[in-house]
Formats: C-alpha cells, sequence, structure tokens
C-alpha cells in the first residue's frame, strides 16, 4: 500500500526566530542560529559535521554526512519509508512523521522522518533523518532531540486539559489499525508546537521547518 501524504513538512511548526549559514561538505547550508558547530566525539558517525545546542527543555545535536543516493531513503516515496519503518520499530518505539518534498530556497528534492524512543521512564528521544538529493550523492542529517529538565510538561499537559477525547490518546499517524511499537500521542501533534516551542519534538519540527524553506 502507497501512503500519500500531502503536506511535505507541517506549517504548524514554530519558525526559527533566526537563522546562519554554514559549510559542510562543501555546499552552504541554512540552519536556526542557536546551533553551534561542536567538535566531534570518538563514537559520532565517521566525517560527520556536527552541530547542537542545550535548550531549555531538550538538548540537540545534528550529524550532517554525504552517503550515496543508493544508501539514502527513496525520495518521493513516503509508502515505502513509512511501511520500512513499521516493519523495523521497536516496543518502546513510534513514527511521528515522514515527509517529502523539494526546499523552498533552491528546490531541491528531500525526504525525512521522525521516530520518537523512550530509551527509559525518564528519557524521550527524537531523532530526525534528515536528506537533501544532490545526484549521485546525498547529504544525511540525523539529528537526535533529547528531553532534559521540564521536557515532559507537554504531554502531561495536554493529557490533563488539552486532549481529544473523541479520538484515540495514541495512535499511529499513517497506518491507525497498525498495532506496533508505542504510537504518536496528541500531545506530539504540530498544533501544540506554538505553547510548547522548547519541547524536543517542536525543536526536532523547527529544524526540519528551517532546512525545507531556507535551502
Amino acid at each position: 500500500m502507497r501512503i500519500t501524504i500531502e503536506s511535505s513538512y507541517d506549517r504548524e511548526a514554530v519558525a526559527a526566530e533566526e537563522t546562519r549559514t554554514v559549510d559542510s561538505h562543501g555546499k552552504a547550508f541554512t540552519i536556526p542560529k542557536n546551533y553551534m558547530a561542536l567538535q566531534p566525539m570518538d563514537d559520532d558517525p565517521e566525517g560527520a559535521d556536527v552541530f547542537g545546542f542545550g535548550g531549555k527543555e531538550a538538548d540537540a545535536v545534528a550529524f550532517f554526512t554525504v552517503i550515496s543516493e543508493d544508501d539514502a531513503l527513496p525520495f518521493g516515496d513516503t509508502g515505502t519509508v513509512v511501511e520500512g519503518i513499521h516493519e523495523v520499530l521497536g516496543e518502546n518505539q513510534g513514527l511521528v512523521r515522514v515527509g517529502t518534498g523539494r526546499s523552498l530556497r533552491n528546490d531541491v528534492p528531500y525526504i525525512y522522518s521522525i521516530v520518537r524512543t523512550e530509551v527509559d521512564p525518564r528519557h524521550t528521544q527524537y531523532v530526525l533523518t534528515f536528506q537533501f538529493s544532490f545526484g549521485a550523492k546525498a547529504l544525511n542529517i540525523e539529528a537526535h532531540f533529547d528531553e532534559t529538565g521540564e521536557g515532559s510538561r507537554r504531554t502531561a499537559a495536554v493529557w490533563s486539559i488539552g486532549k481529544d477525547r473523541k479520538r484515540p490518546w495514541a495512535e499511529d499517524p499513517y497506518s491507525p489499525g497498525y498495532t506496533g511499537g508505542s504510537p504518536m500521542t496528541q500531545a506530539e501533534e504540530p498544533r501544540w508546537d506554538a505553547s510548547y516551542p522548547d519541547s524536543a519534538i517542536a525543536l526536532c519540527r523547527t529544524l526540519v521547518r528551517c532546512l525545507a524553506e531556507n535551502n
């Protein structure tokens, strides 16, 4: 089954207040200004340019690497990506978003996915895989967003006062009948990002919007 996704990225995502241009693997990219260049660690992906920051409710780190087109996600084919993620999701993981499109500034094809992992009861992490196509090569951006401090307050608040009781609290966004993993919750929907802009999932979508609109 092929799945059609109308919007390439979430327009409800919080826009980056300021941006900066960074050089990575011979190309210039625009990212939110709060991402600073970091010294690669021994266990980081080989050859990665690393950017990140520590936020109020989440820490973020993004690894920029070059991969072959053969190793990239199938640009334009969100259905295959969704199906592939469903096949490998663990019991503590949930699919949040898959999108594909062309960047607004330079018309570069891109595709991405967001997966949430409950690392432990006190540690939630969102992993964004975002790829730009450049012919035989692709730029792979793997970004991790880890909740810190009061990072879980978004979920608690929406559960208490904002959830839609007419819908399931947790449900896979593309296959409602899919029963694997730990499905996306109402608290993770983009309509809450403006109210909780420092939450891990909001920061993740801010990066997606910045990459899609400014590159």
